[in-house]
């Protein structure tokens, strides 16, 4: 709307004569109520960018990081590296100690056959032990029987004389009987 006043022509603000405008005390209802809406509708508005401004001094009152970016993402590739490597780690672990508990079992097993071999061996040298003892008292024995007999052979010797017609006659009787 434009209205003429001496030479000029003016624009009026549409706002003046209708918002701003104070027409009795409906109008100020109306517009208190339009404030309040206004008033709500900037406060709805208000609450996300308070939040963001909230996480943007947190994040500003962190430690500057002196590194590039690509450093960083860098290390959190290794850190979840690790974490795998970690994972193979406990399975190689397992998979070796079940490899053990199966060596385990055969050293086990080889173990109680050195054993039973050992106990065997014991066994027979124990009894070649005994037999050695024995064959040693019938060494003994032996020699002591040798002992007497040679002994009483030559008791025998000294007692015995020779007689020369008796032994050509022995001879005599040995070589018809070898022919």
């Amino acid at each position: 709307m434009y209205v003429v006043s001496g030479y000029r022509l003016q624009h009026i603000n549409p706002e003046s004569y209708t918002r701003r405008a104070y027409i009795g005390e409906t109008s100020m209802r109306q517009r208190i109520r339009r404030l309040e809406e206004r008033c709500d509708a900037l406060q709805q508005e208000r609450l996300p960018l308070q939040e963001m401004k909230e996480e943007i001094q947190r994040v500003l009152t962190l430690e500057a990081l002196s590194q590039p970016a690509e450093e960083y993402m860098s290390w959190k590739k290794e850190i979840d590296e690790i974490q795998k490597k970690e994972r193979e780690k406990r399975q190689i672990q397992e998979e070796m100690k079940k490899l053990q508990d199966g060596e385990v079992s055969a050293l086990k097993a080889q173990k109680e056959d050195l054993l039973r071999q050992q106990a065997q061996l014991k066994q027979e040298l124990e009894e070649l032990i005994g037999k050695i003892s024995e064959s040693r008292g019938n060494a003994q024995r032996n020699q002591n029987f040798y002992q007497t007999v040679e002994t009483e052979l030559q008791d025998r010797q000294k007692e015995f004389h020779e007689d020369p017609q008796k032994e050509e006659g022995f001879r005599a009787i040995w070589i018809r009987s070898v022919l």
